[in-house]
This record gives structure tokens, sequence and C-alpha cells, in this order.
């Protein structure tokens, strides 16, 4: 026993310092070990005096994964045919069910003249792969290769290109989760702004006033921008001035290391419920401010969760534990200038956003070339499974049944299940839901070097290239690429 703890505090203790100074191939490495659990320990060594890596000269993740291939070249031009400001929103912990008339009075007026999809899933049941699925279109799996290849997503290197303000907000750190390392690893830490001081619902209301000046500082200047906040109100232990409160009978000190969370679940979830009521009020803040300087026209907006959050309905509370529908299930408004309003209820998932905004940018390049997505919006949109993630696996979801493909995500329950997390036996499956996880099988290797979805992937590419190319001189291609 004493071997094992000693082994698996210096795997831990090597890690954490690889991933301060940016050992990549210790990175690379540590991503083997079975159990590993990735750490941080960047204020010890901050006090320590250890110099840092500089994020921004980040060598390419190819170089030392040997493995992911993201994002395949030549997949987008550079400019966008159809510029268009962004302001990305989301929220921690935000289930779907708080999207309602009463609990979110100023997003629900938002969306009904907007995109609001009643079904839909993040890509994990943490922040950290919640948050990747929503900006890379990819399965959890792949956040270990892009934190070790500090490798942004596609959707902001586009941006980039295309001389956007890029500034982001949050009322919890970029640094962990390591956020500055993978979303925003090419974005200057002085527009990376946060407030983390106070409470959840205190942190939201500073940095929502500076969001909203940001707002309007970029309006006068008329600069194309894309802005991103991270909102906490809705964070345990679930702040919020009594003044916000709409269910009256709530847990008015709420220690969670001393109080009986199942005695004390349903005040608990009133806690919830009134943080997540202030926090439309920070939302509905954000919308003024966009109408206020007639930015609605032009401005892409996108209001979502990270991850849900459970309340004992199926044994837990909180997230990041299993994959019932409590803790990946979160709400969806999308905005996007020149489209209809629109409630669905099919299927969606975070792995579509990046598709949906690079399409509302102009971009006609199919979104599986570069994610597992689609357009959200596109009259052709059908999704017949998607995938959350933890650290441990994957879970596939189908219309009627979910396959829990991680052992920490199954926990103590079945690994197969109901879409209402109901146990079930394997007989029960349908062939066209076995068919579905074969499909996923086969497409989950798509960005790893070698694997033959990503080969038929670059020899797609290629002829799209040359096809583009082909119309823009008018005549036979310019060039020919062989990709393998």
């Amino acid at each position: 026993a004493i071997f094992i703890t000693v082994v698996a505090v210096s795997e831990t203790a090597t890690y954490a310092y690889a991933s301060y100074t940016s050992e990549r191939q210790l990175l690379s490495i540590a991503n083997r070990v079975i159990w590993h659990i990735p750490v941080s320990a960047r204020g010890f060594y901050q006090k320590l005096g250890v110099p840092q890596a500089d994020r921004q000269l980040a060598e390419p993740l190819q170089k030392y994964s040997g493995d992911m291939v993201y994002p395949p070249k030549g997949i987008l031009s550079a400019r966008a045919s159809r510029p268009l400001n962004i302001v990305w929103l989301t929220a921690e912990s935000l289930r779907a069910d708080m999207l309602t008339e009463e609990i979110m009075p100023n997003t629900w007026r938002f969306s009904q003249y907007n995109s609001r999809f009643n079904n839909h899933y993040s890509g994990g049941n943490g922040t950290r792969l919640g948050m990747f699925s929503q900006f890379y279109g990819l399965y959890g799996s792949y956040w270990f290769d892009a934190l070790e290849g500090r490798q942004s997503p596609l959707l902001i290197d586009t941006l980039i290109d295309n001389d956007y303000d890029i500034t982001a907000f949050t009322s919890a750190r970029f640094t962990y989760p390591e956020f500055d390392k993978t979303i925003f690893s090419r974005i200057p830490e002085s527009s990376l702004r946060e407030y983390y001081q106070g409470k959840g619902w205190e942190r939201d209301r500073t940095n929502t006033a500076a969001l909203v000046d940001h707002i309007g500082q970029m309006a006068k200047r008329e600069q194309l921008f894309f802005t991103f906040m991270f909102f906490e109100s809705s964070h345990a232990n679930y702040y919020f001035p009594e003044t916000y409160a709409i269910r009256e009978n709530y847990l008015g000190d709420f220690d969670y290391l001393s109080v009986d969370i199942g005695k004390n679940i349903d005040l608990i979830k009133n806690r919830y419920i009134n943080a997540s009521h202030y926090l439309d009020s920070r939302l509905g803040l954000v919308f003024k401010a966009l109408r206020d300087n007639d930015l609605e026209h032009n401005t892409i907006v996108i209001v979502t969760g990270d991850h849900g959050e459970e309340f004992m309905e199926k044994g837990r509370w909180g997230h990041n534990s299993t994959f019932v529908q409590e803790q990946i299930r979160v709400p969806l408004v999308v905005r996007v200038p020149g489209t209809s309003s629109r409630v669905v209820e099919t299927m969606t998932s975070h792995l579509d956003l990046p598709a949906t905004v690079l399409a509302a940018l102009g971009y006609d390049a199919d979104p599986s070339l570069y994610s597992f997505g689609e357009n959200l919006l596109s009259e052709q949109y059908e999704r017949n499974y998607t995938v959350a993630s933890d650290w441990h696996g994957n879970v596939l979801i189908t219309p009627a049944v979910k396959f829990v493909l991680s052992l920490k995500g199954a926990g103590n329950r079945a690994s197969l299940t109901t879409l209402n997390d109901r146990a079930i036996e394997g007989d029960e499956i349908r062939l066209s839901d076995r068919e579905l996880l074969s499909d996923f099988i086969q497409s989950l290797p798509r960005f790893y070097l070698d694997s033959p979805a990503y080969r038929y992937n670059m020899r797609v590419a290629a002829r799209q290239r040359d096809a583009l190319e082909t119309r823009s001189a008018g005549g036979a291609p310019t060039s020919t690429a062989a990709v393998e």
C-alpha cells in the first residue's frame, strides 16, 4: 500500500510540474497511464519562482503526441464571407429545465424570437469537457491531446485570421480549468479578464458590467468582435441576493461539508433555482446592451451551460459523476441574424456549435472534416446520436438508449440504460442502436493520424480545396494535394 501511494504521488507531482512548464513529452506519456488524472499546481510553482513556459510559443501538437491532427490543414479559407459579431455566454452547472418563463424570464423572452433547442446535450458532465466540446466540436477524449499540444480550436483560429477583437471574461479562472492552454491558448493574457473575488453572483455582477461596457466600446469603434463570458451564479453553493429569491423555502446556510445533503436536497435545489434566477438578470443586461448599441442585426448570440446539475434525482448531487440526464442536458438558445425563430425538439449537442457558427460566418466546408458536429440551423440537420464524456470515457446517447463506455461514468449504475437512465438488458437493444454504437466506434479516431477515417477526410478535403481553386481560377485546379 505504501509503495502504491508513493508511486501515485510521484506520478501526480511529475504531471503537475510538466503541465506548468509545458514539458510535452512528459504530458504525452502521462496520458497513457490508465489511472492518471490531470492536476495543476500553478500557484505552488509560482511561489517557488519556477519559470513557466510561454503558452503563446507552444509547438504544434503533432510533434509530440504523434496521434491527433487537428485541425486538418486547408479546411477553411482565411476570410469569412459574412462577418458577424459573436457573443458567447456559458453558465456553470445550468441544467436544461432552468430555462422557463418563471425562473429565467429574460432568457425565455430572448428565446421566443430566436432558436431554442429543448433536447440539447453537453459534451461532458464536467466543465472541462462541456466547454471543450462546444468550442472544438470534438469528443472529450481529445481534450488531453489538445491540452498537451496547447492546440486552440479551429473556430478561434478562424476568428483570429479574420481580425476579430477577441476578449473573454470569467467569474472563475482561465488557468483552472486550463482554458488558457486550450480554447484561448492563442489569446493574449491581457484579453482574458478574470474576476473571482466574492461569491458567484458578486463576481457575475462585476464581470457583466465589464462585458456590457466592452460591447459598447466595440460598437463605438465599429470593431468586429468575439466576446465570451463564463458565469458562476449557478455554481454550488448557489449564492444569490435575497431580493432575487423566487423560492422562499430554501436552505439558508449551506455548508456542504456538514449539511445532510439527502435530507435537505429540496431546499438546496431551491437555492439553485434562486441563483439561476439571478443569473438570468445578468443575461438580460447583456441582451439589453446588444439592443441599446444596435447590434442585434449583426451579432450571433449563444446562451448555454457547460453541463447540468443533479439533485439526487438519480442518487447523486452535483455533476461530474455519472451521465444521467440531469448532469448532461443543458439549455441552448442561438441567435443568428437573418434566421427565423424556432423551437427544436430533436436531439442536439454542444458538438454542433462550431459548425453552426462557422456556417453562419459563410463557410460551407463539410463540418465532418473538422468536427463531430453539424450546422444546427441547416434544413438537413439530423443527429442520430450524440456523445458526452468524462475523464474516463464516453457515453453514446441515442434517442432510445445510452451506452456508458466509462468506468467512472457508469458508477454504481448499469452500462446500458434507457434515455431516462433505467437499467436495461442487452437483448433489449434494437439493432439500429447497435449499428449506431458501431458507427461511433469507427468514427472516434477520425482526427488521429493514420486512422482510416483521418485519411478519408484528407482526401475529401483535398478534393474540396481543388474544387474551390477551380472555381476561383475559372479553369483547371492550380494544385493537387496528395494526402495519405
